[in-house]
């Protein structure tokens, strides 16, 4: 067995990773799922049967996402963790490495690439898997994702077999600490905590959030009312946000399936009528509406 990055929910303990298994000294043991993920998630941090976005919203996602329509922040995000990363790690060519048959789950810590990236809340993968693609990135990088929903991680798993990916919560981070470079944060909750703890020193968050007029006039058709986003993001005094990118088009949803996944994205979807819903959907046959993300990025003190 081979010492991985992840660590035991249960004790806190490395976890040493076999062909099909990781195991703590303490003899706590989690199976490698046959789509090649792991899942690190206990009972006892769950707050329903199945937690995280359903398989119906990420199902939605990975649609709407593999059309293209958020291509622009996924561009964004990669060009900032390419301008941040501190270093590349070169390894020997006569340096031997041992890889899961599946996964590269079992490539020892002695010959990983010195820069790591967590997508911390990746659902079903899509920017994580994108930023695996990204040649300037992958090439020196180990990347890791997790999320909650194993619906999303399931996705995730099979969309890219290059990144290590676990069932687990952004509060209760199963990763060894002082281990990450990047941490990628979209649409997810922010643990100043978690992530405080596996962040290395000058490592930087990138937390994407919505931008005031993030699908404006989306929710004209569903509300009377209509109210910009509050872009307010609070910190403690250990953080510091060190620069602020806002990515803002104007979105042109195509069809009636897109425009079903994209809301079904989005908390409006649970949130309004369903006869505004229904009778949205079948008057419009094309959107156009604004896409508006701020990006931080965001350093420890």
């Amino acid at each position: 067995m081979t010492s991985s990055i992840f660590i035991c929910p249960v004790c806190s303990s490395p976890l040493e990773a076999a062909a099909k298994t990781f195991r703590c000294i303490n003899n706590h043991v989690y199976d490698l799922a046959k789509e090649g993920y792991v899942n690190l998630l206990l009972a006892n941090q769950k707050h329903s049967r199945e937690p995280g976005d359903s398989k119906e919203m990420m199902e939605a996602r990975k649609a709407f996402l593999n059309k293209g329509y958020y291509k622009p922040l996924a561009r964004s995000a990669a060009s900032l963790i390419i301008k941040y990363r501190k270093r590349s790690v070169i390894i020997p060519h006569d340096q031997k490495l041992t890889y899961c048959a599946r996964r590269n789950f079992l490539q020892p810590l002695q010959t990983r690439s010195g820069f790591t990236i967590l997508d911390a809340g990746c659902g079903e993968g899509y920017y994580t898997d994108y930023i695996s693609r990204n040649h300037l990135i992958s090439r020196t990088s180990e990347i890791y994702g997790i999320d909650i929903s194993k619906d999303g991680i399931k996705y995730a798993a099979k969309r890219n077999s290059s990144v290590r990916f676990a069932v687990a919560g952004i509060y209760n981070i199963p990763i060894a600490e002082n281990s990450m470079d990047v941490i990628l944060n979209i649409f997810a909750p922010f643990d100043e905590t978690e992530f405080g703890r596996v962040l290395k020193n000058n490592g930087k968050i990138i937390s994407v959030a919505p931008g005031a007029y993030h699908l404006y006039e989306l929710k004209k058709h569903l509300y009377d009312e209509v109210y910009l986003n509050d872009e307010e993001f609070k910190l403690s005094e250990e953080f510091h946000t060190t620069e602020t990118v806002r990515v803002k088009y104007e979105l042109n949803v195509h069809n009636r399936e897109d425009i079903a996944n994209l809301l079904k994205m989005t908390p409006y979807y649970h949130k309004s009528s369903p006869d505004r819903i229904a009778s949205f959907l079948n008057e419009v046959h094309e959107l156009k509406t604004t896409a508006d993300f701020v990006i931080r990025v965001i350093s420890v003190l």
